[in-house]
């Protein structure tokens, strides 16, 4: 007879991990911390004795389980008198691994609720896995990320992505005394340099629109059509480009830059992008190709290497570097 008390099940299965791995002596008290032991670390409420009593006569009479009673003097201690198994996920240690490397990468979605959820998936696969008495420290260290402002909403934007429900929202641009209005029809979310926008089709302007999140000062949900999305690929509309940025019918340029032999190897390593290619090498440095969009994100990507990289073509793009290099020295003249 299953039970909907998840709070019951969640004691259930500590209090079996304990009767079936250790087949000795489990008293009362020992079981009790063993339970509240397992909720403090996930957050939950201590129980009583009582409860854990009372927990262990469901075991045995709606479960099936093989509890047996043994006194010693005025002790009384608990066992399993067999093997016994129950409602235990078919899980080995390496998709346990998986699932707590998920839950890890997950957690650093700022925003996102549900990411809770699935820490409490993975704190009670734990019990399946093995003993931890001690709370885990996360063997995976990631960049941290900034404090974005309203990157509460996250979610609830994506909640209006899947539902598909157009949004009134209230955009704050930089350097503007007034936020502007735009009614947009969302399709996806994406994170670059840990910041997320949005992505939708502007109606008024009949255009796709980029909105980043921590600009949008608030959002309505409005009672009207949704247009679908035949507007890009999204796949595609980011396959060419790094960053968010691109105009309207813009389309991707070879790109040539000459690098550092020191800096090379980083580059060589850590691609600026997937269409990156290395040319032979010469006396003055490492020469790499790639085709992608001009925008003010490429731009700020090798400007970032400073004087270890040199664009040579197109020359659109050249003078761009140029100008920046030049503004750039002289504020230390």
């Amino acid at each position: 007879m299953p039970t909907t008390d998840h709070k019951r099940d969640e004691r259930l299965q500590v209090l079996h991990k304990c009767l079936k791995n250790n087949m000795g002596k489990w008293s009362v008290k020992r079981l009790h911390e063993k339970v509240n032991n397992h909720l403090a670390d996930i957050g939950g409420k201590p129980v009583s004795e009582r409860t854990i009593a009372a927990d262990l006569e469901y075991l045995k009479l709606h479960k099936g389980a093989p509890v047996e009673i043994m006194k010693q003097g005025r002790n009384v201690y608990y066992t399993y008198s067999e093997d016994f198994d129950f409602n235990e996920p078919v899980v080995t240690k390496d998709e346990y691994l998986g699932l707590l490397i998920a839950n890890e990468v997950l957690s650093q979605l700022k925003g996102f609720t549900l990411t809770k959820e699935l820490k409490d998936l993975t704190d009670k696969l734990q019990l399946y896995i093995e003993d931890t008495r001690e709370k885990r420290v996360s063997p995976i260290i990631f960049d941290s990320t900034p404090a974005l402002k309203h990157i509460e909403r996250l979610q609830d934007i994506l909640e209006c992505i899947l539902e598909k429900t157009v949004l009134q929202i209230s955009y704050q641009p930089f350097g503007a005394a007034c936020p502007v209005e735009k009614v947009i029809h969302p399709y996806c979310l994406k994170q670059y340099n840990q910041r997320w926008f949005l992505f939708g089709y502007d109606e008024a302007n009949n255009r796709i629109d980029n909105s980043p999140i921590d600009r949008i000062v608030r959002f309505t949900p409005l009672n009207k059509a949704f247009i679908e999305n035949t507007f890009f690929n999204q796949d595609e509309y980011f396959e060419d480009m790094i960053g968010v940025t691109r105009k309207a019918g813009q389309q991707p340029e070879r790109i040539v830059f000459r690098v550092s032999t020191v800096r090379a190897d980083y580059l060589m390593t850590k691609p600026l992008h997937h269409s990156q290619r290395v040319l032979p090498e010469n006396e003055e440095g490492v020469v790499f190709t790639m085709s992608v969009i001009i925008n003010k994100e490429l731009v700020s990507v090798l400007l970032s290497f400073g004087s270890d990289i040199e664009v040579v073509e197109p020359a659109s793009l050249r003078s761009v570097m140029k100008a920046e290099h030049r503004i750039a020295l002289s504020k230390y003249q």
